[in-house]
């Protein structure tokens, strides 16, 4: 169905170093490879790699040379910087931080690229009473890529917590004042522990917020379900990437409240998404495939996944892809 291709495209970020999966460095990187050649390959997006890899990522890559047989399309990489405890660690961190991923993106120019950067600012970033330092922190941040002269995408992860508002009016004023370097945002939607987990009012307020300030986002962990889905190993409902992604599409396009977004997050099953030939039916609302895509390429980025096949082979199971 061509709205489940739009809706789908490069949407798993594979981020198979982490949990619940935390496979090694050398298989996430072989079955990288092997899924850039899978049958669903156009739904595979980045590689979530730590800067603290890099290293034996070159090593492994020299060694096996994975990234020789996977057709014209080049490897995307997702580079996570180090975290710092407090700004004034920053610099110096940052300094190291981007020499490591010069030294990949040369070495490997041929056959991979680096497409986005990921990074959470220290704490006592994220709590000042004052924007100016996030706006000092972001700009030694963007004045080291600044030599890096291909386009990158930034996303600064904003933790779903009393200062979320504030940071993302911060990163909107960042945004406005600096046409050249735009951060989006990064929403951590699971964990591995119930505490970890937040509500579907707390994913809705954070997706219409972004969506009113028109900020890009892509999301990460506990989506590899399509649909909410009870998790025995964390002990309870962890959220689905349809209801995430359609709920974020319908509050950049201005289609639903708040609260209707709370009530598709905790509410809508494999039969509230029906995919077509020209487009998406969501409960009671529709998307265009133009719509879609408009809404992909501008601000519906992506999401971290440690498994690539297991959400495809839900959307297989449940007859959303055939």
């Amino acid at each position: 169905m061509q709205s489940l291709k739009v809706y789908m495209n490069e949407l798993l970020d594979y981020a198979g170093l982490y949990p619940p999966a935390q496979l090694s460095l050398e298989e996430s990187l072989k079955n990288y490879s092997e899924y850039l050649l899978h049958e669903y390959e156009d739904m595979l997006g980045k590689f979530v790699l730590p800067v603290n890899k890099i290293e034996e990522t070159i090593l492994l890559l020299n060694t096996h040379n994975y990234l020789s047989k996977i057709g014209k399309r080049k490897a995307s990489f997702s580079i996570i910087l180090s975290a710092c405890k407090s700004f004034n660690d920053f610099p110096n961190i940052l300094q190291k931080d981007f020499q490591s991923i010069q030294e990949f993106s040369k070495l490997f120019e041929s056959s991979l690229e680096i497409l986005s950067i990921e990074f959470l600012p220290p704490e006592d970033i994220l709590a000042a009473n004052s924007n100016k330092i996030i706006d000092v922190y972001l700009s030694i941040l963007f004045e080291n890529f600044r030599a890096h002269n291909k386009k990158i995408d930034f996303y600064c992860e904003i933790p779903l917590n009393d200062n979320f508002d504030k940071n993302i009016r911060e990163i909107s004023e960042y945004n406005r004042s600096n046409l050249n370097f735009q951060v989006l945002v990064k929403l951590r939607t699971g964990g591995v522990k119930k505490e970890q987990i937040p509500s579907a009012q707390e994913i809705a307020h954070a997706l219409s917020l972004c969506a009113k300030y028109k900020i890009p986002v892509k999301a990460t962990a506990g989506l590899h379900v399509p649909v909410p889905n009870f998790n025995p190993d964390v002990g309870t409902i962890l959220h689905g990437f349809l209801n995430v992604f359609s709920s974020m599409m319908l509050a950049y396009q201005e289609l639903a409240t708040e609260k209707e977004i709370e009530d598709i997050l905790s509410n809508y099953n494999y039969e509230n998404f029906k995919f077509s030939k020209t487009g998406l039916e969501i409960g009671k609302f529709s998307l265009s495939n133009y719509e879609i895509e408009n809404l992909r390429k501008k601000y519906i980025k992506s999401f971290g996944s440690c498994s690539f096949l297991e959400p495809i082979d839900h959307l297989i199971e449940h007859k959303i892809l055939t």
